[in-house]
């Protein structure tokens, strides 16, 4: 199994986003507790996706970009992904609380688009240019730069989705 920079945080991502679609589609937006709650939800997952993108520009791209076009296809797809989050705050921001289901769902298989690029480009572009050494080592690398808060939230982020054995490879109890 080769080094993979992408799959475990996009499939977090994926149990995330899909979460939060499945609470809003039986929501009373009309009430004032869960709108509240609903919106500190959405920003919470705009500030994890927007995170993510920018550990992908500083980590990951760089290896794109040493090998040509597939770091400018990824990053254009990034900037409009950013104002698609842009907008869904935009919604919250307004109050237009029955726009946000179906700007989620929006949302959510735009994004699901976009990291099936990025998984397709790790297996075509990176893989057969670089090692499983040099792709740890950007592991390690981010794993090293991380603050402790991030770390922490990086761990809140992955644990619904970890596996026993992965579990058990972090010493975590299953």
């Amino acid at each position: 199994m080769r080094t993979d920079l992408y799959g475990l945080v996009h499939k977090a991502q994926r149990h995330r986003l899909f979460a939060l679609g499945l609470e809003l589609g039986t929501a009373d937006v009309d009430d004032p507790a869960t709108r509240s709650r609903l919106a500190r939800a959405v920003r919470d997952v705009v500030a994890m996706l927007g995170d993510h993108a920018e550990n992908e520009r500083r980590y990951v791209h760089p290896l794109f970009s040493r090998l040509g076009g597939a770091a400018e296809e990824i990053e254009r797809e990034h900037r409009e992904l950013e104002a698609l989050l842009g907008h869904w705050l935009e919604i919250v921001d307004r109050g237009r609380w029955s726009d946000l289901y179906r700007a989620t769902m929006r949302l959510i298989g735009e994004y699901l688009l976009h990291v099936d690029a990025e998984e397709r480009a790790q297996a075509e572009v990176l893989w057969p240019n670089y090692t499983d050494a040099d792709l740890t080592a950007v592991l390690v690398r981010f794993k090293a730069e991380r603050d402790a808060e991030s770390a922490r939230a990086d761990l809140a982020l992955l644990m619904p989705v970890l596996s026993a054995s992965q579990r058990a490879a972090l010493g975590i109890a299953p």
